[in-house]
């Protein structure tokens, strides 16, 4: 058991650490300051036909417990996810593996990791809807049980889920990364759209809620402020939290089939590690695959020990940018495994075919959404694969190699929303045309400028997967590829925010090249 909370602490403290936590943290915290919208706001976050609550302690509670179970187990995976990797990158794993702590120990304190990571985070909303709850004082008394009870129940099941499916999802994919990302993105949006099993006694909703949810549709008609059957909108909406519109919602009554629903899902979330511990291999190198290294290196070795080396051809010096644009190009390409580029190419496809809203709208986003495990490592790809020194002093690093990662990216991106251009073309929509390249263009600044800041891939991966997903609800503020109406104030603001990050990134790079 010591062994286990050390491992299960040290794992802790390494992480909160980082540089990526305390930015997600930070920007968390934000994002819960908008869970509850001002009075006077023109958007809302969960509202009734477009009624409201009156912000007392029952709904700033029950809100931000429904928006913090949504929202950070969407993107608290790819917080997460990699623990067991990093720790066979490092070394560290194999020296747990020579300990006594077993299989199911060493996952279940990943697990419990894990799980720390977003409850530290949850710790922080909790902080601040509670001073929201004083901030916008509505005059209602302060009952700090309305703010435990909605995260204890509906919150703290759901991280502790998503905290083992990162796990699992690393033992089965675990040199699949790729598969890991697009597989939850498509596994979250299945698992949030309806209840896996919902009846009269127990309702198995994993993020929503759903006893939440239908006893604030049942207070708004009530209180005969909506008609009936009017359904509950979780969510960033626009237009909907107008002022005046407003009914009283006094607290969730949580039944015992909910509650032994919300146990349910810890107790299959434990049995699941328990069934994937056998996967588990320990951190052992497999024997074929070392067998046939041995092979390879030993053909390498006679075919090296025949060659003649006057007959190898006489390389030729080039200090253009081509052959290093076309070998950035070629990393992005065959990033991955190659079956992958079915989805891409059935995305390409769909977006040439269907109608131009659904394309540009829903297929482009979750298209160029399937390149994160390519764009991720952009600018950090080096300092993972400890290369960093030997590329920097290389001639004119920064102008050879930072300027062709850069557009090798847009190269891929723009090439697989080439039909969706050649729709917008042939209808001399130059405008839409222009929108696309510079989604693509601030996809790719994104992703240069947090692997450049953060020398990793998490934050940018957290950061993509909730733009997306955002997009994809329709949350306009958020469109960076012109899927939805906008001002050119909109765009402006756009592009001084690209011209200043690109900025930023340039710099940064620069200094770490030249000083």
């Amino acid at each position: 058991m010591k062994a286990l909370l050390s491992i299960i602490y040290l794992d802790y403290l390494k992480r909160i650490r980082s540089y990526s936590f305390l930015v997600t943290l930070c920007l968390s915290t934000a994002i819960a300051a908008s869970f509850i919208p001002q009075p006077e706001a023109s958007y809302s976050t969960v509202n009734v036909g477009g009624y409201t609550g009156f912000y007392n302690a029952a709904w700033i509670g029950t809100v931000t417990a429904l928006m913090t179970s949504i929202f950070l187990s969407m993107f608290g995976f790819y917080l997460i996810n990699g623990a067991i990797k990093t720790d066979r990158e490092s070394g560290v794993g194999q020296i747990i593996a020579s300990t006594p702590v077993g299989n199911f120990q060493y996952l279940f304190s990943k697990v419990l990791s894990n799980f720390l990571i977003l409850f530290t985070i949850v710790l922080a909303v909790f902080a601040m809807s509670i001073m929201l709850f004083f901030f916008y004082d509505a005059g209602y008394p302060l009952d700090i049980g309305q703010f435990i009870k909605p995260y204890l129940l509906i919150t703290i099941p759901a991280l502790f889920f998503i905290s083992v499916l990162a796990v699992v999802f690393e033992v089965l994919f675990k040199q699949y990364g790729v598969i890991q990302n697009i597989g939850f993105f498509f596994l979250f949006i299945a698992l949030s759209s309806t209840a896996i099993l919902d009846t009269t006694i127990v309702n198995f909703d994993i993020f929503n809620g759903k006893i939440a949810s239908d006893q604030i549709i049942a207070a708004a008609e009530q209180a005969g402020s909506v008609p009936e059957n009017s359904g509950l909108n979780i969510g960033f909406s626009l237009n909907q939290g107008q002022k005046g519109k407003k009914f009283l919602f006094e607290g969730t009554s949580f039944t015992n089939g909910f509650i032994i629903s919300r146990l349910i899902l810890v107790l299959i979330s434990i049995i699941g590690v328990v069934l994937i511990t056998p996967l588990f291999q320990r951190f052992r190198q497999s024997h074929i695959g070392r067998k046939k290294e041995n092979k390879k290196a030993s053909l390498e070795t006679d075919s090296i020990s025949g060659m003649r080396l006057e007959s190898l051809s006489v390389p030729e010096t080039d200090f253009g940018i081509m052959p290093i644009l076309k070998t950035e190009f070629l990393l992005l390409v065959r990033s991955g495994k190659k079956w992958l580029w079915l989805l891409n190419l059935t995305g390409v496809v769909l977006l040439a075919i269907l109608p131009l809203s659904i394309a540009h709208q829903f297929v482009l986003p979750i298209l160029w959404f399937l390149q994160v495990g390519r764009i991720s490592q952009l600018s950090s790809k080096e300092q993972a694969h400890k290369v960093h020194y030997f590329t920097w002093f290389s001639f004119k690093a920064m102008y050879r190699i930072t300027c062709t990662q850069i557009i090798a990216a847009l190269i891929l991106m723009i090439s697989l929303a080439v039909p969706l251009l050649l729709r917008y073309a042939f209808q001399l929509n130059l405008a839409a045309v222009g929108m696309v390249c510079l989604g693509a263009f601030t996809v790719v600044t994104f992703a240069f400028v947090l692997g450049i800041l953060t020398k990793g891939k998490k934050l940018f991966e957290v950061l993509f997967f909730l733009v997306t997903y955002i997009n994809v609800n329709g949350m306009s503020a958020f469109d960076y590829f012109g899927a939805m109406d906008h001002n050119n104030v909109h765009w402006y603001i756009l592009i001084v925010m690209i011209i200043a990050l690109m900025t930023i990134g340039l710099f940064k790079r620069y200094r770490e090249i030249y000083a």
